[in-house]
């Protein structure tokens, strides 16, 4: 058998809950429940984690994803910040009337009584125009009050943010389908080679171009030759991202770089162009009032991974032969293989795209080392057509034709590394045991821009899942708070002041009416309920005063005047105090 309370416990209690029925049951219950759900959501609010794209200043202001039930929907959400506000605006409204009962039951208790007529108009239904001839001060509130309910009503719901979920995410080597850029032009699915497609300064698939900080008097920086290209492999992550995930993919890769070198010393180009491959952007169906600047480019294999290129205006001398002429550059570029992080661009459910020119792009973990084999020049000599189609393409500046050179003899070299080499070195996925790379002694990973994990954690995507999270604003936090504390401090305060003696509910008027306490006099004035109470001059309802206030002004009233009402309070009604 359970063990009963104390008799001291029970009786408080009852007391407590005939306390609350008194002063009103459904209205503090309503106050509590409101106070209870708005702190919930407040501290669910307060205790998630904050958004990380969010861009507005840090403050109370920074959108939270919620601690608990961030995963159901915004409706659900709305409904439960709704039903505490629907509850705090009735509690609010019922305690607005036992505020009003308290001070008329006050005034009845004191010298000269309660303005009976002014009484009844300021009553909710009272048929007056705005209430002046009620209590100016508390119809007022009351406005007040529905006021302050209608951009509550609207302002909860912007309380409520969807969130993206930012993601810090390992995948598994496998899910990265990495392969070399094919040295075929055209592939069988319809699409391009990179190197035929990729472009200086575009969103790219295997082929970044980097140039180093130069001079800032020189303008014509982003139309010289690239300082280095790098070449990285084609990526496939069919089925690991969907459509609304956007991000960045971080792999850790063997790629090749080639590096550009400026040969010094006299140099000449010939028209029969010996030992040269020549191409040229001479084209004739550009426009008049286009401006032109046809240029012829030489270029070969001297060595493996090492291609020379030179240039120099069109003229006569391609035609008659008139003798060398000296170009306007001449450099070489060098391959060589390292250890890189490569950043791809996730959008579209892919990940084979690559920002050019961007530092962190493709960033060095290890040393470059010299290529150690690599295919013969043909791999590039027979791409001759195709670059005179990307040069033809763009006859302006040397460095798009330049670019396509290195990029074609790139692929070349990578495809004869793919077929075996002494060290079985290949482009795409780095060995865990780093090869011949000696990552130990040039390890840059703590200068690395984006992951900074071990070898052991790429491939990591950062970004945006699809999953659509909910939240709030720390802001509208920190006003749910509040209005917690308020609605809490309000049930404290009504059941301190416990019950009023004169109520505004009808019964206890109606027993005071057959009851003989409210005055006959004009009560005519009010049979059509249309019509306002009148508050001076014949026909006033008169003043209502508790018994034993005073005393003598009420000596010759009678007996039958005395009421109790339903609380057990006595009072009187006196005509014309």
């Amino acid at each position: 058998m359970a063990p009963r309370l104390p008799t001291r416990v029970r009786t408080a209690g009852a007391k407590l809950i005939a306390r609350t029925q008194e002063v009103g049951g459904s209205s503090i219950l309503s106050l509590l429940a409101s106070s209870a759900i708005l702190t919930f959501v407040s501290l669910n609010t307060l205790a998630g984690h904050p958004d990380e794209l969010d861009s507005r200043p840090a403050g109370f202001g920074l959108i939270r994803i919620f601690r608990l039930g961030s995963e159901i929907s915004v409706q659900s959400w709305l409904a439960i910040v709704g039903a505490g506000f629907g509850m705090l605006s009735y509690g609010c409204s019922e305690t607005y009337t036992h505020m009003f009962d308290l001070w008329c039951s006050r005034q009845a208790s004191r010298y000269p009584g309660l303005n009976y007529a002014r009484y009844l108009n300021s009553q909710p239904r009272a048929p007056v125009v705005v209430g002046f001839r009620g209590f100016p001060a508390f119809v007022l509130l009351r406005y007040f009050i529905m006021a302050l309910a209608i951009p509550a009503s609207i302002g909860y719901k912007f309380s409520i943010s969807t969130v993206r979920i930012t993601a810090y995410e390992h995948i598994g080597s496998s899910s990265v389908r990495l392969s070399t850029p094919p040295v075929q032009a055209l592939l069988g699915n319809g699409t391009t080679s990179p190197w035929l497609s990729d472009r200086p300064g575009n969103i790219n698939r295997a082929f970044v171009h980097h140039y180093y900080p130069r001079n800032q008097t020189n303008n014509n920086t982003m139309f010289s030759p690239p300082d280095s290209i790098a070449m990285v492999d084609l990526a496939d992550c069919g089925g690991v991202f969907h459509d609304s995930d956007v991000g960045s993919l971080y792999t850790r890769e063997i790629v090749m770089i080639a590096k550009i070198n400026h040969e010094i010393g006299e140099s000449v180009m010939t028209a029969d162009h010996q030992g040269w491959t020549r191409i040229e952007n001479v084209t004739t169906d550009q426009p008049a009032n286009v401006s032109k600047l046809e240029m012829v480019f030489d270029y070969k294999i001297a060595d493996t991974g090492s291609v020379q290129i030179q240039w120099a205006e069109t003229g006569s001398w391609l035609i008659n032969n008139s003798g060398p002429r000296p170009p306007i550059g001449r450099i070489n570029y060098s391959a060589h293989l390292a250890v890189a992080v490569v950043k791809r661009l996730v959008d579209n459910r892919g990940c084979s795209s690559i920002e050019d020119q961007e530092q962190d792009s493709v960033q060095l973990l290890t040393e470059a080392i010299p290529m150690t084999a690599f295919g013969n020049n043909q791999s590039s000599q027979v791409k001759n057509n195709w670059l005179n189609e990307i040069i033809l393409g763009d006859p302006n500046g040397a460095h798009m034709a330049i670019s396509a050179i290195v990029r074609v003899s790139m692929a070349g070299w990578s495809s004869q590394l793919e077929l075996g080499n002494s060290s079985r070195v290949q482009l795409g996925h780095a060995p865990r045991d780093h090869g011949p790379f000696n990552e130990t002694e040039y390890n840059k990973s703590k200068f690395i821009i984006g992951p900074k994990e071990t070898q052991h954690h790429y491939p990591v995507y950062l970004g945006l899942r699809g999953e659509i999270r909910m939240g709030s604003s720390s802001n509208a936090a920190m006003y749910f708070l509040i209005l917690s504390f308020f609605s809490w401090l309000i049930c404290f305060a009504r059941l301190l002041l416990g019950p009023a003696k004169l109520t505004s509910w009808m019964g206890q008027h109606v027993y005071l009416a057959l009851a003989g306490q409210i005055g006959k006099e004009g009560t005519e004035h009010l049979e059509s309920g249309y019509r306002v109470a009148r508050v001076a001059g014949n026909g006033d309802q008169g003043r209502f005063k508790w018994a034993g206030v005073v005393e003598k002004a009420c000596e010759h009233v009678p007996d039958s005047f005395v009421f109790t009402n339903y609380a057990g309070y006595r009072g009187r009604f006196v005509n014309g105090l």
